[in-house]
């Protein structure tokens, strides 16, 4: 996706983690950074080989923390989510619930 696009998903992230750790109070532990990888459309999630019922998968090991998230609906254009925005932020609760106090 282009830089602009890739910029709203990462504000999105931010604004979440925001309001989770600050609006609800929830503390972070020291953790390796998430990496999230957002697939721009489904067919290329296809590629990837998972399940195609899935939209996004969330692993926590030795080498880090990671996400896939399929974003082929997401909405960069306004305030209404859609099932994207939904699958994005299920995997980051993944990422939050696993390394918070």
């Amino acid at each position: 996706m282009d830089e602009e696009k890739a910029r709203r998903v990462i504000d999105d992230l931010e604004a979440y983690r925001y309001f989770t750790t600050n609006l609800l109070g929830l503390k972070m532990v020291e953790v390796k950074p998430l990496r999230m990888i957002a697939v721009k459309s489904a067919s290329r999630f296809r590629q990837i080989g998972l399940p195609d019922r899935w939209a996004g998968v969330f692993v926590a090991n030795l080498n880090g923390t990671f996400a896939l998230a399929n974003l082929e609906d997401y909405n960069f254009s306004s305030k209404e989510g859609s099932f994207a925005q939904q699958v994005l932020l299920h995997e980051y609760n993944h990422f939050l619930f696993r390394f918070t106090e």
